[in-house]
């Protein structure tokens, strides 16, 4: 499952409770509508920075994205199903903003 956070230019655009309504889109979209609290996921999350960072540092996009998810009670019940958590992240100054990409895969 991919799904994208676009356009991040403030760190009030990284807010929980404003990234909560797309990413429930998303996961309706992918047919993703209730957490199984006995699933395992690996998590890959892609940072491209645009000219606006809404974080000093690439890890503090880390913290709200997961605890959105887990809020949104469409994947993962608690953020510990998380068993394998990567961050990457690139630099665009082409973009007006920053966009990440979450890519959830269940693990084995």
């Amino acid at each position: 499952m991919e799904l994208i956070l676009k356009n991040l230019r403030t760190i009030e655009d990284l807010q929980t409770a404003k990234i909560i309504p797309e990413l429930k889109m998303q996961f309706l979209q992918w047919g993703q509508r209730k957490a199984n609290p006995d699933a395992r996921f690996v998590v890959e999350i892609q940072v491209i920075e645009g000219q606006n960072k809404p974080v000093k540092d690439f890890n503090d996009y880390t913290k709200p994205i997961l605890d959105a998810i887990t809020d949104t009670k469409c994947l993962w019940a608690k953020v510990e199903q998380v068993t394998e958590l990567n961050i990457n992240s690139a630099s665009n100054p082409r973009l007006p903003g920053s966009h990440v990409t979450i890519i959830i895969q269940e693990s084995i």
